[in-house]
């Protein structure tokens, strides 16, 4: 792996990004690998590795590919997008990996659920969302064979597809199962997103005391804080006085603002460095979900990562693998009782001695450090070229 090019076909955020591409870039070239990244347009400040922005048409040509000398390429497209990029650098001669995570963006045959929640709280009015939910059963019944094709034609174009759950992983193979191409299945692997050396490296806390965390964009409806705040609050009635609660990010004024008022263990922190959420997870128990859709979302990993476990909605693929494993609750529905409910079983587990931070933390580290992450690529592209 001379040349490697990660490559993001839209404007990168460089302190705003919800995988921390440069641990991967850093540790490739670590291990003497020329490794960059290619955006459209980068903004934020400039990292301490190399950073090529291009055009759409640059990023389209293989000639410009081949100019880079590009050997391996990985491209975050959610699997659905960039497919003309995937398509030159397969033609310039570069191993292609597509990365994606899986919150729904996918399609309809993928994530049809996802798709219809995330319709129905985007829409403005009633009537739009009625609107919005035909033309998504038209589109799922008829008028998928575009988006059906983008998602087949990316799985073709890339040597290797990477998913960041086993559950996602599943939601795909089910999607080449109806496409009749069971064929690109064994191209379908799982990897999850790389977490920063604080949360990997910090001496496990013990947990004494009932901390809960949430962080989120709250005034994104993605994470739907009247939601949480509703579970939180059924939660915390009947929880112990010691109980402690953290709600952390922007945007969370207004709806977590009876819950502060009527819990004196609740702080909203609102949106803090992320330097700075370390000290927040380190000895807190439980980081608690109640998204309308989601992925396997960072904050998660590096929660696990730290030794404390993950509690949300059981429909999510991304936070049902962490209960699947041990090391967390789904609620058996997106609902405050449900939600609630899983929070004290949770809890439960945590007080009976159930739950021990090392064993899930030595699980967690060494499958979210950027080491582990380029190892698995690097067999994997190895295994594939033999």
């Amino acid at each position: 792996m001379r040349n490697v090019a990660f490559v993001v076909a839209e404007p990168w955020h460089s302190t705003d990004w919800s995988t921390d591409l440069g641990l991967l870039v850093r540790e490739f070239r670590r291990r003497g690998t020329d490794a960059s990244l290619t955006c459209l347009r980068r903004v934020g400040p400039e990292p301490d590795y190399p950073v090529f922005e291009a055009t759409s048409a640059e990023m389209t040509d293989p000639a410009y590919w081949r100019r880079r000398t590009v050997t391996v390429a990985i491209v975050f497209n959610w699997l659905i997008r960039a497919g003309d990029v995937l398509i030159a650098l397969r033609a310039a001669g570069a191993f292609v990996l597509q990365y994606g995570d899986s919150d729904g963006l996918e399609g309809m045959r993928v994530h049809p659920g996802a798709q219809v929640v995330r319709m129905w709280h985007l829409q403005p009015s009633f009537l739009r969302k009625v609107g919005g939910v035909a033309t998504l059963a038209r589109k799922y019944l008829y008028g998928h064979r575009r988006e059906d094709a983008l998602l087949v034609r990316n799985a073709e174009s890339a040597h290797l597809t990477t998913l960041t759950s086993e559950p996602a992983r599943a939601a795909f193979l089910r999607f080449l199962r109806f496409a009749r191409r069971t064929d690109l299945a064994n191209r379908v692997r799982v990897l999850p997103s790389p977490v920063a050396a604080p949360f990997r490296t910090r001496p496990i806390e013990p947990r004494p005391r009932p901390v809960v965390v949430a962080v989120g964009r709250w005034d994104d409806p993605q994470k739907d804080a009247p939601l949480l705040a509703a579970a939180l609050h059924r939660y915390l009635s009947d929880a112990s006085p010691e109980t402690e609660v953290r709600l952390i990010g922007g945007g969370g004024e207004t709806p977590f603002a009876r819950l502060v008022r009527d819990f004196a263990g609740v702080r909203y922190f609102g949106r803090i460095p992320h330097a700075d959420l370390t000290d927040r997870l380190a000895d807190a128990r439980i980081l608690f979900f109640a998204s309308r859709w989601e992925g396997t979302p960072v904050v998660s990993l590096e929660m696990v990562a730290l030794g404390g476990t993950v509690v949300g909605p059981g429909g999510l693929p991304g936070l049902a693998q962490f209960a699947a494993e041990g090391h967390g609750t789904a609620a058996v529905r997106r609902s405050p009782v449900a939600l609630a409910q899983a929070l004290r079983e949770e809890m439960t587990a945590w007080e009976s001695g159930e739950r021990r931070p090392e064993t899930i933390a030595a699980y967690w580290r060494v499958r979210v450090s950027p080491e582990s992450i380029v190892d698995r690529w690097i067999e994997w592209v190895g295994n594939e070229k033999r």
